[in-house]
């Protein structure tokens, strides 16, 4: 029937955050203050989402690490 529940709308809602962030989040390939400026915005905006947030933000810092031999 396409009703949805409130808990499908906020599971669709955490998927397009965390898609969103994830997405910006790769596109930070050098220090940049505005992208990074962005990327706080977003978090606020997503401030509900900020555990699974968290986790894609770990996520890249250690792919950085390890494809720039980091660690």
């Amino acid at each position: 029937l396409g009703l949805t529940t409130p808990l499908v709308s906020v599971m669709v809602a955490k998927e397009d955050a965390c898609r969103e962030y994830q997405s910006s989040l790769e596109h930070l390939t050098f220090t940049s203050e505005l992208h990074i400026s962005m990327l706080t915005s977003l978090a606020r905006e997503h401030l509900p989402f900020a555990r699974d947030i968290g986790p894609i933000i770990e996520a890249q810092i250690s792919k950085v690490f390890i494809k720039n031999n980091y660690i």
